[in-house]
């Protein structure tokens, strides 16, 4: 019975010891993998994620990353502008005015005062483009249900979301040089 509880005490002693043994070669693994891990670079940009493996492709690795981070720096100015759209414009707020009024808040990249494709007429609605998306959102604040010229205006700050990227393609059209007009001049000219 006694040399029972001494085998069964050695076995016991045994296996913890071999438990504890493993422990310590699990302890030395994960260390090891940690140390490894903790030295490679971790990727800030997924531009580190273009490495090149061999010397050769180096050349073709400054190109990608230099496109991304151009693409990035787009993104980011893109993600700044800040719009803001004006409604109940009154007749003779034009492009001019426009621009002249709105510089004084911040630097404007576009003014677009909306037109009539058929007669090159004001539709009474503008949209104004401000480097920095904070400048037009107090813009949009200070100038909703402003009086001008017996009109009170309506001003609204656009979420970069609802900003198309072709807002402003027509914002050249004016009374002399709108389409149809031309068209119509042309036709009868002949």
């Amino acid at each position: 019975d006694l040399t029972m509880l001494i085998k069964g005490e050695s076995r016991a002693t045994n296996s913890l010891a071999l438990q504890k043994s493993k422990n310590v070669k699990l302890k030395k693994k994960t260390s090891q993998i940690w140390k490894t891990s903790a030295m490679i670079p971790k990727a800030k940009s997924k531009a580190t994620s273009f490495l090149a493996l061999q010397k050769s492709k180096d050349a073709k690795l400054k190109k990608k990353t230099s496109q991304f981070q151009k693409n990035v720096q787009r993104n980011d100015e893109e993600i700044q502008r800040g719009v803001i759209y004006i409604s109940r414009i009154p007749y003779g707020f034009f492009e001019t005015g426009l621009t002249k009024y709105f510089s004084q808040f911040g630097e404007l990249k576009n003014v677009m005062l909306a037109r009539s494709k058929k007669t090159g007429a004001s539709c009474g609605y503008a949209y104004v483009e401000f480097e920095s998306y904070d400048v037009a959102r107090i813009v949009a604040k200070v100038m909703d249900g402003y009086l001008t010229f017996g009109k009170i205006m309506k001003c609204e700050c656009l979420d970069p979301w609802r900003v198309s990227p072709d807002l402003f393609k027509d914002k050249n059209i004016r009374p002399g040089n709108c389409p149809l007009v031309k068209r119509r001049a042309s036709a009868i000219s002949k």
